[in-house]
């Protein structure tokens, strides 16, 4: 009689595990809360709950934690796009670790495969590792994978191309919407699904030169992300040395073009201690310098000018306390770097609702 009791005893526990849909075991799973979140937003839920059978490859809060947080909050904010992430995450049907192994991937609900694999020390998943498989749900198994999966068909030249087309479309004009940036994050994201980004301090080699402004907020004074009225597109730059980091442009007194200067915000960086993709920048100088074609033929010399002591024309150099006090500096989230393309977020937050976006490309 006791073996009886305990045999009904576990088999009422089975049958009311297998009784939760892969929804219910997403929710349950205080690893999942960002990935239940982002279903709700993009009305995916209800579908889990259906009578079909689903295969859910399933990232981690962790997983979703790697994505820059400016990306996730523009994920959140566009619904369809996340839809389109979350799909390409999701089979019909219902396929076990072997399975998908076997046929050497799984077709998702976009139409699209992401490739499996059996790698030396783990199964890769796209450019995941499968972290925990074969979680049994009523409708489904879920396979447990540490980063986000992002459909893309294209290479990477390509939607670099894009990305560029694109930012120099708008040529500098305002973007207090942020709408233009939004187009811009669209192609950024797809990029950073098929390229991998190494950590900031890796990268440092590849940053050590100096970058043309492509995109990004040049009036600072304004809050409308436009081109500060009194500069050209083409007359803004970030060079990066060993240790020191400046933003150049040009300046004109009264708008007079006929009277350049050269303005150079000198500062200090190193790799963030808490984020692997950032910099942290502090200003400390800052000082102008006239005649500038009687030193250098292109704007971005100036700073090894600088660094050598060999500037010429030194209109006025600014106290440091001062520099310190009004310039500061902060965080840049360096998003993506190779020998020619820059991409990184910016923050100013007395200034703009959210961080915004760079793209620049070397100088040349």
């Amino acid at each position: 009689m006791k073996t009886l009791v305990l045999g009904l005893w576990f088999s009422m526990i089975m049958s009311c595990a297998s009784a939760h849909d892969v929804l219910d075991s997403i929710r349950s799973n205080a690893n999942f809360s960002t990935l239940n979140a982002a279903l709700g937003v993009t009305k995916l839920d209800s579908a889990l709950q259906g009578a079909g059978k689903f295969t859910i490859l399933a990232p981690t809060d962790k997983a979703f934690e790697k994505l820059p947080t400016e990306t996730l909050d523009f994920l959140l904010a566009n619904p369809e796009l996340l839809k389109n992430i979350l799909l390409y995450h999701v089979g019909s049907g219902h396929f076990s670790s072997k399975d998908i192994l076997k046929a050497g991937g799984l077709e998702t609900l976009t139409g699209k495969k992401v490739p499996v694999v059996q790698s030396i020390k783990s199964v890769l998943v796209g450019n995941a590792n499968l972290l925990k498989a074969d979680l049994k749900a009523s409708n489904g198994t879920i396979h447990v994978i540490d980063s986000v999966l992002v459909p893309s068909t294209r290479d990477v030249q390509t939607i670099k191309k894009d990305i560029l087309e694109l930012a120099r479309s708008f040529a500098g004009q305002g973007d207090a919407d942020f709408s233009r940036q939004t187009k811009l994050e669209v192609l950024v994201l797809e990029l950073l699904s098929v390229q991998k980004v190494l950590p900031v301090k890796e990268r440092l080699d590849l940053l050590k030169t100096c970058w043309y402004q492509e995109w990004g907020p040049y009036d600072y004074r304004g809050k409308n992300r436009g081109v500060d009225p009194e500069l050209e597109t083409s007359e803004i730059y970030q060079c990066i040395y060993d240790g020191h980091y400046y933003n150049v442009s040009r300046q004109y007194k009264n708008g007079d073009r006929t009277r350049p200067t050269i303005g150079l915000l000198r500062g200090k960086y190193r790799p963030s201690q808490t984020d692997a993709n950032a910099l942290e920048v502090r200003f400390t100088n800052l000082f102008s310098v006239k005649n500038d074609t009687q030193q250098a033929n292109k704007i971005w010399d100036f700073p090894p000018f600088a660094e050598a002591g060999k500037l010429e024309n030194r209109l006025r150099t600014l106290p440091s306390l001062f520099v310190k006090i009004f310039f500061g500096g902060g965080a840049l989230k360096e998003i993506y770097t190779d020998t020619d393309l820059r991409i990184l977020y910016g923050s100013n937050n007395n200034q703009f609702k959210k961080p915004y976006l760079y793209i620049m490309t070397k100088a040349k």
